[in-house]
């Protein structure tokens, strides 16, 4: 094969697998308040997602030195957006070492583009980072409460009153539906709030319904906690 035609097959799987990148943060970051500030400011799309995110795996989980190479942001910067927006960007802590996943690195590079080029307001900026938590990360701070209430109510000798009786419930229901939507989207690799990229139309639809339910069930199980 010529070396122009090489340069041809390499451009051409670079451009799909910056295109399945692209859909993956499209549907992942179209709730958040940075990336549509990104997105309704910059006009050059790679500047919103720059070409060298096609090379990443959002499956695969990085560390600092990846990541500022990634984003070609120094080490020590890094270090400050890191501490200074840690909730936002979500990051776990194995030891002392960082572990970032695709959308950490992504969420780092929104802080850092609008820190940058100054595209929102200091006070606007540091109360969107004050208030910030996304859907799914709610949730996961927030099971491990009511699982301990679904336990404490199991062991319960007088009889649960009617908002005890509801949660209780709720709390199986969404068990159930967060038991099968785990099961299934580990068949195909994906997490929770991944685009469904590989499935046929019909299982797509049935996987989105039943993240829908898990939603609306999350909230009513959230309101009645409150109330117990």
């Amino acid at each position: 094969m010529l070396q122009s035609d090489l340069r041809g097959e390499k451009m051409r799987n670079w451009n799909t697998e910056y295109g399945l990148i692209t859909k993956i943060i499209q549907s992942e970051f179209e709730a958040d308040f940075l990336y549509n500030k990104v997105t309704n400011t910059l006009n050059n799309e790679y500047e919103i997602i720059p070409l060298r995110f096609a090379v990443l795996d959002p499956y695969k989980i990085y560390n600092t030195s990846q990541v500022s190479r990634i984003l070609r942001i120094k080490s020590n910067k890094l270090r400050y957006l890191i501490n200074r927006y840690g909730e936002y960007i979500q990051l776990r802590k194995k030891r002392t070492k960082y572990i970032i996943s695709f959308k950490a690195v992504y969420r780092i590079y929104l802080v850092h583009i609008c820190v940058t080029k100054k595209l929102i307001s200091s006070s606007e900026f540091n109360r969107f980072m004050t208030l910030h938590v996304s859907y799914s990360d709610y949730i996961d701070m927030k099971l491990t409460s009511y699982t301990d209430k679904f336990v404490e109510l199991n062991f319960k000798e007088n009889q649960m009153n009617e908002n005890e009786s509801q949660f209780y419930v709720l709390f199986l229901q969404i068990s159930e539906i967060t038991s099968e939507l785990i099961k299934e989207i580990t068949t195909y690799n994906m997490t929770l709030t991944s685009p469904f990229l590989s499935v046929d139309n019909q299982q797509k639809n049935e996987l989105l319904k039943k993240k829908r339910d898990h939603k609306d069930l999350f909230n009513k199980l959230s309101v009645l906690y409150k109330t117990i």
